[in-house]
């Protein structure tokens, strides 16, 4: 394996790089029932989460990094059990949890093959195009949009978390997420 190094990016100057004040005035989250700066707030981290993962790819591409498995996860989760990654991953398909759809895909979690993780991470720019349209749906929908426009499959499993606040709270949505019966925690 390569030697691992970093890279910071300051979000302050990302975020004031780009024009927000079309995308919040028609924020596709306020017709999701978010309200006011909450739905400003989870419109911006959805931009910033794509462009991040997007970065991540680049970097691998001009290290020449490759790798069998691609894990994209976002920090702030609690995981509830072990994660059982199958012996064989299908090709052209991403895992995801088969909850928080939303009527899309959940987007805090994936793995799968470098290929197909590569198109889930590099939507940025289909992601801004949505934004361009009031009324849209979700990033949830948006992802699942996306990778069907690509044909790669979205494989759902049973892999409970929840999104833990820096305060070590719980998200109000998430208190109903628990191992289901026949789950092994193991």
């Amino acid at each position: 394996m390569p030697e691992s190094d970093g890279e910071i990016d300051d979000e302050t100057a990302f975020v004031r790089a780009l024009d927000w004040s079309d995308a919040f005035a028609d924020n596709p989250m306020r017709h999701h029932g978010v309200a006011g700066r909450a739905a400003d707030v989870t419109l911006r981290n959805a931009v910033l989460t794509a462009h991040s993962a997007e970065r991540v790819f680049d970097r691998f591409a001009a290290s020449g990094f490759a790798a069998d498995l691609v894990v994209v996860s976002r920090a702030d989760l609690g995981f509830l059990k072990k994660l059982d990654v199958p012996e064989s991953l299908a090709e052209w398909s991403v895992y995801v949890p088969s909850f928080h759809g939303w009527s899309g895909i959940n987007d805090r979690f994936a793995f799968g093959e470098a290929r197909a993780m590569e198109i889930y991470a590099r939507r940025s720019a289909f992601l801004e195009g949505w934004l361009l349209n009031p009324g849209n749906r979700n990033p949830e929908w948006v992802l699942m949009r996306w990778l069907k426009w690509h044909r790669v499959a979205v494989e759902p499993i049973d892999f409970p978390f929840r999104r833990v606040r820096a305060d070590g709270s719980i998200s109000l949505l998430d208190h109903c997420i628990t191992l289901h019966p026949s789950t092994s925690s193991s």
